[in-house]
């Protein structure tokens, strides 16, 4: 099994952190304090669709995630890396 790598990102950083992996966007969904800007997931993982909306809709935060294939997140956190900081 893989651990997902995390980047370090001190108290002072203000930029767009993105977070991935299952355990860790619910976290964030349960966590009021957060600002969720963006959510998207793999296509093929569709068994957290009504889960996301059923956590999305308890916390009356109104985005719509979006399904995308793995080619697309791997894309989308290669640039995001080169720019900003995240965090899994």
């Amino acid at each position: 099994m893989r651990r997902n790598s995390v980047d370090k990102i001190s108290n002072s950083d203000t930029s767009h952190i993105w977070i991935y992996g299952k355990h860790g966007v619910f976290s964030v969904l349960e966590n009021a304090n957060r600002k969720i800007y963006e959510i998207i997931y793999n296509k093929k993982l569709n068994i957290y669709e009504k889960e996301i909306s059923s956590r999305l809709k308890k916390i009356n935060l109104a985005i719509e995630p979006k399904k995308v294939d793995k080619k697309e997140i791997d894309r989308i956190f290669f640039e995001k890396k080169k720019t900003s900081r995240y965090r899994s």
